[in-house]
């Protein structure tokens, strides 16, 4: 490691970034009513010295975007890192520090605003240290991610209104490999209602085969089982196999009456060689198969959260990110994949290479979330230096 990228670790400050960190998760920002955190980081972000743009969205207007830009000393290429500001809507104690073990506790804590202070402070290291890049350096915050209530929809538009840079770092989902390939995800909904009478005490009924919408649904898991055997047959480079997940069941509402109704909802897993319309098809050919040997009625839905991506292994931003962890770890950082669902593949549909790196994100969504404030430091200088290797010094 030269002198110059020493002296721009050495002004990451643990300090500023625990404070910013903790002050940043006291703001709510759930899902959808994102305002308040934008605002607050907007104004950081203008103190750091960025140009800072707040983004409004007609069609989510509580849920407008940060688009701030740090300018290189001369015209090169556009280095941005993105990431959501909203948190998931559950419940949670009020956000502390606590010293003895380093944690910042609170919701979004780890998924993630942590990240967003982290690059933050990177920033101001940049400042600080006095490095002056051939580049540009791009900042996107947004809110309308965590699904079911989300589905990337701001960031989409951000995208398509050209809020863009050559290459994309999104600040979350893996710390010790760069993913250049991740799995999309379609979100289940069903819902299997009878065809014939329903909501009756079964002894009145004078029926005594087993319910047609609790045969539907045992059906159902059963072919998503079944389609499971051959799908994970099939390896997917750096992710492993696509596949069916049912997480609920819920039939009936009391032990002795006919059910009329029975819910399941679950994922289901793609690689980047399957299109949507191919996953979704197969889905639906499923469903109505089992409607028609039940006699039921079946409304199923496949709700795209995200697609699957792929990038190629040797694109400068895997390259900077390799290089800048090996300056800040001492060791390689290997080439792998993102197996869950996040936003690079946003950016990858509209012709932008995007991977991932974040701090240690093992407690998002958790009853207990926090954020590791060492692992927050060294996402810093990660981000630090992948800026310096990806964009170049200016006279350097």
């Amino acid at each position: 490691m030269n002198q110059l990228h020493q002296q721009l670790l050495q002004h990451i400050s643990r300090d500023r970034l625990r404070d910013l960190t903790l002050d940043l998760v006291k703001v709510p920002s759930p899902t959808g009513d994102e305002r308040r955190a934008v605002e607050f980081m907007a104004k950081v972000l203008r103190e750091v010295g960025l140009e800072v743009e707040v983004v409004a969205d007609e069609q989510f207007p509580n849920s407008p975007s940060i688009a701030a830009r740090w300018r290189g000393r001369q015209a090169g290429r556009t280095l941005q890192f993105d990431g959501h500001i909203d948190a998931i809507h559950l419940r949670h104690d009020p956000p502390y520090y606590d010293p003895a073990s380093g944690r910042i506790y609170g919701r979004g804590a780890a998924d993630m605003k942590g990240s967003l202070a982290a690059i933050t402070e990177a920033l101001r290291a940049i400042k600080e240290t006095g490095i002056q890049l051939k580049g540009d350096i791009l900042v996107t915050m947004h809110g309308m991610h965590e699904a079911p209530w989300a589905y990337g929809e701001t960031l989409t538009h951000l995208v398509e209104r050209g809020y863009t840079g050559d290459a994309v770092i999104v600040m979350e989902g893996e710390s010790h490999v760069v993913p250049v390939a991740g799995r999309g995800a379609g979100i289940i909904e069903i819902e299997v209602t009878p065809k014939s009478e329903a909501g009756v005490h079964e002894g009145l009924s004078g029926r005594h085969e087993i319910p047609p919408v609790l045969l539907a649904g045992a059906r159902l898991l059963q072919a998503f089982n079944d389609r499971n055997a051959s799908l994970t047959q099939v390896d997917i480079p750096h992710i492993g196999p696509g596949y069916y997940f049912v997480g609920l069941l819920q039939g009936g509402d009391f032990y002795n009456r006919l059910p009329n109704r029975c819910r399941l909802e679950g994922t289901r897993r793609f690689g980047p060689d399957h299109k949507f319309a191919d996953v979704e098809a197969e889905f639906h050919e499923i469903a109505n198969r089992v409607a028609a040997e039940t006699g039921t009625t079946i409304n199923a839905r496949l709700i795209l959260d995200r697609g699957a991506f792929r990038i190629d292994p040797q694109t400068p931003v895997v390259g900077a990110l390799q290089a800048a962890y090996q300056e800040v770890f001492g060791k390689p950082l290997p080439v792998g994949g993102m197996k869950l669902c996040a936003d690079a593949p946003i950016f990858v549909a509209a012709g932008i290479p995007a991977t991932y790196h974040s701090p240690d994100l093992g407690r998002a969504h958790s009853d207990v979330e926090y954020a590791v404030l060492d692992s927050l430091v060294e996402a810093s200088k990660v981000y630090a230096l992948a800026a310096v290797h990806f964009l170049g010094q200016h006279g350097g």
